[in-house]
């Protein structure tokens, strides 16, 4: 693992710029699109660091700081990951550390866990990171002018505590540069919107929560307690955007947080997948010291996990069962047949070891049936090739034997209980 990251480091890390949508542009365009606005109607402000997906492909690496996977100008399958892959080697790096206490490799990496925490917050829907148009500062300038104050008046700014911009903070707002007129994705690349899209994701907008805990315990082992503070506080500010989105009436959480996106109303199992990471940092030896791996999970933040709790229990007992397949098999989003069997596993596990849902008959009988079901995919669905991750409903149709599956490992983990 340690290996792992190091080279991500000196080969597949880059530093990027984001694109800051004019107001007007912003305005136009909503947040439900995928699209991306013209060069016209955006500028580019500092991004920071991140790192590629996939590093490879036929036996050839890619070139250093490049994939061999994302492209420019897309806005599905085979854009850039920027803002989950940076989350993903933070999580990774936290869990290294937490596992075995490497004080040197942490001191290491110093500038880089910085250049992490930077690059986030740039990420950000922060107020003052919005850029006017042209216009709108020529009309801000007559505004000021003593001689057309009285008759005329530039739009207003809106304040950094107006309620638009605390509804967005804390989220993933602005789109990699390296996109080009495209728009970032998660690694969720062949789902619909629910998972795909990266902008106001309930998915990454969880394990960006994760990533700035992961932060807090980097900067815990190194001794710095202003940034420590500071990711604690991001982590918090995150955390809140997630818990503020719930549906008060049917417990569930949106797909995306935009009200006018076809895929708001989806329900999404992997929207508490990240939870793994601050749960699984507080059973290791180095990290279960540290009082807030734990404090998380209890009282840190309880309105946060228990509403991610909430989220799971009403989708496990939705009566449309939107989000099971007939054989009893889970569906990672209610609008879309892909499920992926690694994906699956984490959700159980969080489901099983986090919201303790193995102690209620009903989601214990759920997720039991499901576990049969998935036993079902492999042995036969997949029969010809071993195993396989990605499946539609029961049949492998992709990632044949894929190094993913070893995360279905959690269910043997427990296999005695379940």
């Amino acid at each position: 693992v340690r290996n792992l990251l190091d080279n991500y480091v000196r080969h597949y890390s880059y530093h990027d710029q984001i694109k800051i949508p004019h107001a007007a542009a912003e305005h136009s365009l909503g947040e439900h699109s995928l699209a991306a606005p013209s060069e016209a109607e955006h500028d580019l402000s500092a991004g920071g660091v991140s790192f590629c997906h996939d590093m490879g492909a036929h036996g050839n690496f890619a070139p250093s700081g490049h994939s061999s996977y994302e492209l420019a100008g897309r806005s599905g399958a085979f854009s850039y990951m920027t803002q989950e892959q940076l989350c993903n080697w933070i999580l990774i790096a936290a869990s290294y550390v937490a596992r075995t206490g490497d004080i040197r490799w942490t001191q290491k990496h110093r500038e880089m866990i910085s250049a992490c925490m930077r690059s986030m917050v740039n990420r950000e829907g922060a107020e003052e990171r919005r850029l006017p148009t042209p216009e709108m500062l020529a009309a801000l300038a007559e505004a000021s002018d003593p001689k057309s104050r009285s008759s005329k008046r530039g739009p207003k700014q809106p304040s950094p505590e107006s309620d638009a911009w605390r509804e967005t903070a804390g989220t993933m707002r602005y789109d990699s540069a390296r996109c080009g007129n495209g728009a970032e994705i998660t690694t969720y690349d062949s789902l619909d919107p629910s998972l795909a899209r990266a902008r106001n994701s309930i998915y990454l907008a969880v394990k960006r929560v994760a990533a700035y805990l992961g932060l807090e315990f980097l900067y815990s082992r190194l001794g710095d307690i202003a940034s420590e503070e500071a990711a604690a506080s991001a982590a918090h500010k995150a955390a809140d955007a997630v818990a503020r989105r719930m549906n008060p009436e049917d417990g569930c959480l949106p797909a995306v947080f935009d009200p006018l996106s076809p895929a708001y109303s989806a329900r999404v199992l992997p929207a508490v997948e990240a939870l793994l990471f601050p749960w699984y940092w507080g059973t290791c030896d180095y990290g279960s010291e540290y009082k807030s791996s734990r404090a998380w999970l209890g009282n840190g933040n309880e309105s946060f996990v228990a509403k991610l709790k909430r989220h799971a229990v009403a989708l496990l007992s939705d009566p449309q069962r939107r989000n099971f397949f007939s054989d009893g098999g889970l569906k990672l989003s209610s609008t879309s047949d892909n499920s992926w069997v690694s994906k699956i596993a984490i959700f159980q596990h969080v489901a099983r070891e986090i919201f303790r849902l193995g102690d209620d008959p009903k989601m214990a009988d759920a997720l039991r049936k499901a576990d049969i079901a998935h036993m079902k995919w492999q042995t036969e669905g997949a029969a010809d090739g071993a195993c396989a991750d990605q499946f539609v409903n029961g049949q492998a149709v992709g990632s044949r034997f894929y190094p993913r599956c070893i995360t279905t490992a959690l269910w043997l983990d427990k296999s005695d209980e379940h």
